[in-house]
């Protein structure tokens, strides 16, 4: 009588066992079942970092859903913007789309968002933050770029990088006395060329940048 009893319950203990394991078993499979289906949106570009404003940058990004519902959406924004506008033309952004940071964007800080959705509602969002930087260097290139383009004229670019050029030497001296003095000069050259031989955008442009070296000399 005492052995069957014993019996039994080894029976029902290993019982319970196997119901917990299978129960166990289901929770996990369930678990990775569910995060396939995740929509899972992953920035390549930008980056985290500090890019110069003469710099561009080609956006880049991923959804996937693993083997759920499929991806529903995937909306890509810049501070909140889906287009960008470089003063003649207005662009969606989009994956692949180069961004020209001269003309498209401001100095400071930015944010690139990434929104996306699958077919069941599952979301998901990835966010990089970037900031847009002017260098001696850069401000050149900005010069030469705008000349490229007509936006300056040959002479009158000649005549801003003469300026840039000795403005550069005195911050390499650390001079930032007559650093400050030539790129305020620099500004003014581009406030009475407005309309005449530098357009609107590129003064408005290059003036916001000398202004930025003036208010971040060594």
């Amino acid at each position: 009588m005492i052995a069957r009893k014993v019996l039994r319950q080894v029976r029902i203990a290993s019982a319970a066992s196997a119901a917990a394991k299978s129960t166990r078993t289901r929770r996990r499979d369930f678990a990775a079942s569910a995060s396939s289906r995740l929509v899972v949106a992953i920035i390549t570009a930008p980056v985290a970092k500090q890019y110069l404003h003469s710099d561009t940058f080609m956006i880049g990004y991923s959804v996937t859903d693993g083997n759920g519902s499929g991806v529903k959406s995937a909306v890509p924004d810049i501070d909140g913007q889906t287009t960008l506008h470089d003063g003649t033309t207005t662009v969606t952004v989009a994956n692949g789309l180069t961004v020209k940071l001269l003309t498209e964007l401001t100095l400071g800080t930015h944010t690139f968002n990434l929104n996306s959705v699958d077919n069941v509602n599952n979301a998901d969002t990835d966010t990089v933050t970037f900031s847009i930087i002017v260098t001696a260097q850069s401000i050149k290139d900005e010069v030469k770029y705008f000349r490229s383009i007509g936006a300056i004229t040959q002479d009158e670019a000649t005549s801003l990088l003469q300026k840039l050029n000795a403005a550069a030497a005195y911050r390499a001296r650390s001079d930032c006395k007559d650093a400050n003095i030539t790129y305020k000069a620099f500004i003014n050259e581009l406030r009475a060329q407005t309309g005449k031989k530098v357009t609107a955008q590129a003064a408005a442009t290059l003036i916001a940048d000398a202004q930025y070296l003036i208010a971040h000399c060594p």
